[in-house]
């Protein structure tokens, strides 16, 4: 394990994590309780013998693949009602991993910990999955800041998940924060399997990117960099016009949805046959599409 410690600083964690430092100008969603939920039942984590995360898992049927999603840092578990009840119309299983001090979730995050807890979080949903008869089959998704524990569990466990979705993913693990911080440490990553750029070179599982076209926190030339070098031989990426970091499915849901479908749907064994379901009638647009496809490299950002 890398030793990261030097970004465990609390000028930088109250930056990258806010909700858990309560940072007013920064703390765009409120974090609930338990009883705000209607849906989803509650799973608690020991990834430490003092430390629990909850979880939320969101269940349409155990006959239905699965997505373990890690979430940006400005939303926890419960706040994620909205994209589950769209898993739930679309025979998927939706199970949504807090990070340390959101939500009800014991403990302070810190890097370090973001990238320990996320094994622990997998093995754990892994083990549910199978004493609880589910499908087996999993997908990661991670958005904005939950690209970093996503991309690390699908680079090390690659064999065990059917495919990776990132959604808004930094690059360079948010470095603008903390470059500046230990020249020294940060020089000593150079070579290393820590930023995601560097990881998702040796994930061969099918990939999906989606990314908004006028996203200024991480600009999609980051989404089309990831999406180049992703080493899977089945990858996709959609770009949404018009769409900032934290507005994709505001802005484009129906691309956001179809294109969510239809990679999970492709890669899962055991396809649910609901009727009640909704249908999807809209394909992938020609937008998408040709976004999918581009191959022009344009110059990336520090995150």
């Amino acid at each position: 394990m890398l030793d990261i410690s030097f970004i465990d600083k609390e000028e930088i964690l109250q930056r990258l994590f806010p909700l858990a430092f309560k940072i007013p100008e920064m703390n765009g969603m409120p974090s609930l309780s338990l009883s705000d939920s209607s849906h989803g039942e509650a799973y608690f984590v020991d990834v430490t013998d003092s430390i629990r995360i909850c979880c939320k898992f969101w269940v349409d049927d155990k006959k239905s693949p699965s997505i373990l999603y890690f979430h940006g840092n400005d939303e926890d578990a419960l706040k994620q009602s909205h994209l589950a009840t769209w898993c739930m119309q679309n025979g998927i299983n939706l199970f949504v991993a807090d990070y340390r001090g959101y939500g009800i979730s014991d403990g302070a995050p810190t890097m370090t910990s973001l990238f320990q807890d996320c094994h622990v979080i997998f093995e754990y949903f892994k083990k549910t999955l199978k004493k609880e008869k589910y499908n087996p089959d999993i997908f990661v998704m991670g958005r904005s800041l939950g690209s970093m524990p996503a991309i690390e569990v699908a680079f090390a466990h690659q064999n065990d998940i059917k495919g990776l979705i990132v959604e808004s993913g930094t690059g360079q693990n948010f470095n603008s924060l903390w470059k500046n911080s230990d020249p020294a440490s940060v020089q000593n990553l150079t070579g290393t399997k820590f930023y995601n750029k560097d990881k998702i070179q040796d994930i061969t599982i099918p990939t999906l990117f989606i990314h908004g076209d006028q996203d200024k926190l991480i600009p999609y030339q980051i989404g089309e960099m990831l999406y180049q070098l992703s080493g899977a031989k089945t990858k996709i990426i959609v770009l949404i016009p018009g769409a900032g970091h934290n507005d994709l499915i505001d802005i484009g849901d129906e691309d956001y949805f179809t294109a969510l479908k239809q990679f999970v749907k492709k890669k899962t064994r055991k396809p649910a046959s609901k009727t009640s379901r909704t249908k999807t009638t809209k394909t992938q647009t020609g937008k998408s599409k040709s976004s999918s496809t581009k191959t022009k490299r344009s110059k990336s950002s520090s995150d």
